[in-house]
């Protein structure tokens, strides 16, 4: 199983082989970017306003990481300190619009593999290992309940990230993100006017000052 082989399973079937041996990461990096890169040039078609460049180091230490996940999940023998470790992994770059955005390309099928793990078991140690990563990458994570505080001032300087971010809130209507007075900012002004109608369970957490009117 090669992560090629998992990535295009991903997209294309959403059902995804996994080796609970060892990871099979070959050293010619070359199919899984172009993969990668295909999903990055699929996303920019869907997108509102011009998306970061491409990272490739990011995207496939996302790629590896989504992988042992899903690896994780399948072999329930995995000791704790092997997934700590190998879900703690460090990005291979500070964090900019850029990184959070090529890493989404695979980890915005976090909240799948964090529902899947739950639906397991509470207390397993894998959804200790994905909630850090939620709130590391809470681009990724909207939707994934239980995350805590998150910091989303580098998505919401991005004009892209920060539709892309409001977006994704208001399809899962994740309240606990609109605990952020930035972020309230950024939905009341995508809803408009028509806040009310088209998002009703979202007056609870904006203040009667703030809400359209």
């Amino acid at each position: 199983m090669s992560l090629t082989h998992f990535l295009k399973a991903l997209r294309e079937t959403g059902e995804v082989p996994v080796s609970t041996s060892r990871d099979l990461f070959p050293e010619d990096d070359a199919p899984s970017l172009r993969v990668l890169r295909d999903w990055d040039s699929e996303a920019r078609l869907s997108l509102g306003h011009e998306p970061p460049p491409f990272a490739a180091g990011p995207a496939l230490w996302a790629a590896r990481l989504l992988y042992r996940g899903c690896r994780a999940l399948v072999d329930r023998a995995t000791d704790t300190s092997t997934l700590q470790r190998h879900l703690a992994a460090p990005c291979p770059a500070s964090p900019s619009p850029s990184v959070a955005y090529s890493a989404d390309l695979a980890l915005r099928y976090l909240p799948d593999l964090f529902r899947l793990s739950k639906g397991l078991s509470e207390d397993d140690p894998l959804n200790a290992s994905l909630l850090r990563l939620a709130r590391e990458w809470p681009l990724s994570s909207v939707g994934i309940p239980g995350v805590g505080e998150v910091d989303p001032a580098l998505i919401l300087d991005d004009r892209c990230l920060r539709l892309l971010y409001v977006d994704r809130i208001l399809a899962s209507r994740d309240l606990s993100r609109a605990g952020d007075p930035r972020v309230r900012e950024a939905l009341l002004e995508a809803l408009g006017a028509f806040g009310p109608q088209l998002a009703p369970s979202f007056g609870a957490v904006l203040p009667p000052q703030e809400q359209a009117p």
